[in-house]
């Protein structure tokens, strides 16, 4: 997957930035995700003001693809997530290329929820998301994630060249981190 080596990137800037005291050290959640985004009524060529943002997916079978490090006493989880889904607005500036907000959940393999807003950036195949602060182990702190959407092959582009125009759902697959104290 292309976008691994970058969020892993971003997991150890995080690492490095994550709010510190002298009596606990910050805890650490990265997730592999996949699932499926929705955007009501469909990203258009033009500017849009207001798309309804989904995503419904969860962490993939295949193997650990959770991992949550509590910074303290408690053991580290390596597993698979349950359900994770995020709900907001997507600003479509034009083919594609949209700012959003929203909120998030992710179910952590004891049943935990975690729980924060974020912005999102798309570009295309892409997708940027800041997690200003989510909640976690009693705890919060910031987050950040990568997707990549697996966009539907056309069989002739459309004449502006590259624009993605007519999406309602498509695949996504990526990878979020976040540290928390």
């Amino acid at each position: 997957m292309r976008v691994t080596g970058a969020v892993l990137g971003v997991a150890a800037a995080l690492c490095s930035v994550a709010p510190a005291a002298p009596a606990q050290a910050a805890g650490l959640d990265v997730a592999l995700v996949e699932g499926s985004f929705g955007f009501t009524p469909g990203l258009g060529l033009l500017a849009q003001p207001a798309v309804e943002l989904t995503f419904s997916g969860a962490c993939p079978t295949f193997g650990p693809t959770y991992a949550d490090v509590p910074g303290d006493s408690e053991a580290v989880t390596a597993s698979q997530c349950g359900p994770f889904s995020m709900t907001g607005t997507l600003l479509n500036g034009a083919c594609g290329f949209g700012l959003g907000s929203g909120t998030f959940s992710l179910v952590e393999p004891d049943g935990e929820a975690v729980t924060g807003s974020f912005v999102i950036v798309i570009e295309g195949a892409l997708a940027v998301v800041l997690v200003p602060s989510y909640s976690d182990d009693g705890g919060a702190g910031p987050g950040a994630g990568l997707l990549e959407l697996t966009l539907p092959v056309v069989s002739s582009p459309p004449p502006s060249g590259t624009c993605v125009t007519g999406l309602h759902s498509v695949p996504g697959t990526g990878l979020f981190a976040g540290a928390h104290l």
